[in-house]
């Protein structure tokens, strides 16, 4: 899905500190007459799942620079992305 907005969330909750990226997507509707144009999704990430994934010096000023990419994001049994890469041109995954 390709990147077309980030958000930083930050803030405490219950007395717990939490540091957030909301990443707004966009991918081309099913072409199966049940949609048509750009479908969109917001997905939220830990600050944390960004630095494991693409390194522990990712700071937010880096993480506006993936404006335009596409991304591909994993999810655990929770339903929360545990995993982040990005799609390379030729449409296979990049590490």
């Amino acid at each position: 899905m390709e990147v077309v907005g980030i958000i930083s969330q930050t803030g405490i909750y219950n007395g717990i500190n939490y540091e957030n990226v909301v990443f707004h997507c966009a991918r081309p509707a099913m072409q199966d007459g049940k949609g048509v144009g750009q479908i969109t999704k917001a997905v939220k990430v830990k600050m944390s799942v960004i630095r494991e994934c693409f390194g522990p010096e990712m700071q937010l000023p880096d993480i506006f620079k993936l404006l335009g990419h596409k991304l591909m994001f994993s999810y655990n049994e929770y339903k929360k992305v545990d995993y982040i890469r990005m799609e390379s041109e030729t449409g296979k995954d990049k590490k």
